[in-house]
């Protein structure tokens, strides 16, 4: 992903490009690295947006989520939670179960 999210999804084995020119649905720039988590591809943006996205070359946008406030440090992720640090808070997003 560059740093305006644009896409490319490259076989990790080989390193054939599988498909490039995938975009996210508006327009944002990224500081923070992109994340997997559970079959997922977390892409937060400076604007706080955090961009589900289905691992695979499809680039299929599954949900997107805002935290309202600006982000530029990657999410972390312990023990299948996701931590995301705001520019004033830090944010933990758990399963309900």
């Amino acid at each position: 992903m560059t740093d305006r999210g644009l896409l490319t999804c490259l076989d990790a084995k080989t390193g054939e490009m599988k498909s490039e020119g995938g975009r996210i649905p508006v327009p944002a720039t990224f500081t923070a690295s992109p994340v997997a988590f559970d079959g997922k591809i977390l892409l937060t943006s400076e604007d706080g947006d955090t961009f589900v996205l289905q691992a695979g070359p499809t680039h299929q946008v599954l949900r997107t989520n805002s935290i309202g406030e600006p982000v530029y440090a990657s999410p972390a992720i312990a023990n299948g939670k996701i931590f995301i640090r705001g520019e004033r808070h830090l944010y933990c997003i758990a399963s309900a179960t």
